[in-house]
């Protein structure tokens, strides 16, 4: 029992600032997420946009508004059932006990996994990208010997005052981008799923001849969400 305590702590920081319970992770500036907004209020200021309302930026830095119900797991232990959303401007996952619970952070590690009640599946992995391997939350897409998983990202764009009388001002703004990565059997970390297809049938080191005639034949669009799943789930057979 106290094991699965200790193993919780590590996970989540109950109680305490996330700094003290040593949950902290990168890229965090701050204690909790719940301070996101102080956050951008200073890259407002830093932009010389000293009065804006927060309310009027377009766009939002959650996967989903609101908070969902799921189970946390890390391998086949369950610690239970929380309250989740995940923030995808600072790449984190914020948690709650229940409605009325302080906020806390998830930590980053290798293998956790988070069901959500409407069939999401969150997941942290080493992904690959310019040469580095970074852990990153992801949404889970496809399994088995070739894995497809999403990485959704949001950047923020301050607002900006019209130059002159034939343009207009600009709202702050978070523009959402979403990267694909693919793990196949021999490798440890995730490869982005790039733009070339040279480097993309490269990624099935056993059968890339038969990826890409399947990608012929069916006309599939690797840039396209619902054709990936297709192709991987044809490369798991």
């Amino acid at each position: 029992m106290k094991k699965i305590i200790c193993i919780l702590l590590l996970i989540i920081s109950p109680k305490l600032t996330i700094g003290q319970a040593g949950t902290t992770s990168k890229p965090s500036e701050f204690e909790s997420t719940s301070q996101l907004y102080d956050v951008l209020k200073r890259k407002l200021m830093e932009n010389k946009v000293v009065k804006y309302d927060l309310k009027n930026v377009i766009g939002s830095p959650y996967y989903k508004d609101n908070f969902t119900s799921g189970n946390m797991l890390l391998k086949e232990k369950n610690f239970g059932r929380y309250l989740f959303k995940y923030n995808i401007y600072r790449d984190e996952v914020e948690l709650k006990v229940n409605e009325l619970s302080e906020l806390e952070s998830v930590k980053k590690i290798v293998g956790l996994r988070i069901k959500l009640d409407d069939s999401t599946l969150l997941k942290v992995v080493n992904l690959k990208k310019d040469n580095e391997s970074q852990k990153h939350f992801v949404v889970n897409l496809v399994n088995g010997n070739y894995n497809l998983v999403k990485r959704v990202y949001v950047n923020f764009k301050t607002p900006k005052e019209a130059e002159n009388s034939l343009t207009t001002n600009k709202k702050a703004k978070f523009t959402r981008y979403e990267e694909y990565f693919i793990k196949s059997p021999e490798k440890q970390n995730y490869s982005k799923v790039e733009k070339n297809k040279k480097k993309f049938y490269n990624l099935f080191t056993n059968n890339s001849i038969g990826i890409e005639n399947y990608v012929k034949e069916n006309k599939l669009n690797i840039k396209k969400e619902e054709d990936l799943i297709k192709l991987i789930n044809f490369a798991n057979q």
